[in-house]
């Protein structure tokens, strides 16, 4: 079994999906498009991990680049392989 190795980046991109009808949900109704946030997280054997969360924008950029500063100073986190 191969070491899964330490966080060495992570990205964020928001999305933007049109959507031709209504997305309902619990919590009501999405109109016209659905926002998310997709998370890549690098490690230093070249792994790459993909998630998601929703909403996103400049907000949720905002916090990714805190855990990425984070990521950098507590744990000794330099920069992906080949970055």
């Amino acid at each position: 079994m191969s070491q899964a190795g330490r966080i060495s980046d992570l990205t964020v991109t928001t999305v933007t999906v049109p959507l031709e009808a209504p997305l309902r949900h619990s919590n009501g109704a999405h109109w016209g498009r659905f926002v998310r946030t997709i998370v890549e997280v690098f490690t230093d054997t070249g792994l790459v991990g993909l998630g998601e969360m929703g909403g996103g924008g400049e907000s949720a950029e905002l916090a990714f680049q805190g855990l990425r500063s984070y990521f950098r100073t507590c744990i000794g986190v330099t920069s992906r392989p080949g970055n």
